[in-house]
């Protein structure tokens, strides 16, 4: 009894610290990413594919972020199912050419840009936007070097996108790095194992996967 009480206490206390850490992440950068959306709200059909929003924690983000150096002149990065803006605000702050964040919500669109315009926070990136799209409809960039997955899809959805970028990738040979969070089969799910290898995973906080992921040489 005793030894579950005091499990039960530091959950609680592990709980707190997030949603205090989150609280603050929000205060400091000056933006309004926090909450959760369900796909009906959002105004996706039942079945598309496409997840309801909440946002990754900042320290995951941060994380996965500090797993690639970007090359001002050439990088190119891309957040896709971008919600309410949290990553592209954060990826904004490294030295990528451009950052890209593909949303299909448009009033998440609406509410990313906002965050953008008022976070604060110093931009490294030459240029930095948000395109209420489709995924299946947007044209991957020939340039794009890093591509960020939060779970944005499930199923056919995921797979066709994955292989938009896979065309890309044939068409404009270039390293490609996956920053992939709460897909752990991410490469399995997509079919993708003929030019995806895993690079290094881990877990955090809470109950979150983390995937670095590189196309083969």
């Amino acid at each position: 009894m005793c030894d579950t009480s005091l499990e039960m206490s530091w959950d609680q206390l592990r709980q707190m610290i997030q949603r205090v850490s989150e609280r603050t992440q929000e205060i400091r950068y000056g933006i309004k990413t926090s909450g959760w959306t369900s796909e009906e709200a959002l105004g996706y059909k039942k079945g598309d594919g496409r997840n309801h929003y909440t946002p990754l924690p900042y320290a995951a983000i941060k994380r996965l972020l500090s797993t690639v150096i970007p090359d001002k002149q050439k990088d190119v990065f891309v957040d896709w199912g971008s919600g309410l803006g949290r990553v592209v605000v954060l990826a904004s702050t490294y030295s990528y050419r451009e950052v890209i964040g593909v949303e299909f919500s448009p009033s998440l669109c609406v509410a990313a840009k906002s965050n953008l315009d008022r976070a604060r926070v110093k931009q490294q990136c030459g240029s930095v936007r948000i395109v209420n799209i489709d995924a299946r409809e947007f044209a991957v960039p020939p340039d794009s070097t890093v591509m960020f997955f939060f779970n944005p899809f499930r199923g056919q959805l995921l797979t066709q996108v994955v292989k938009q970028i896979r065309d890309s990738w044939i068409d404009h040979p270039r390293s490609i790095t996956f920053l992939v969070s709460n897909h752990a089969d991410f490469i399995a799910d997509t079919g993708s194992a003929d030019w995806l290898s895993p690079v290094s995973f881990w877990s955090a906080y809470p109950h979150i996967s983390c995937s670095v992921i590189r196309t083969r040489v």
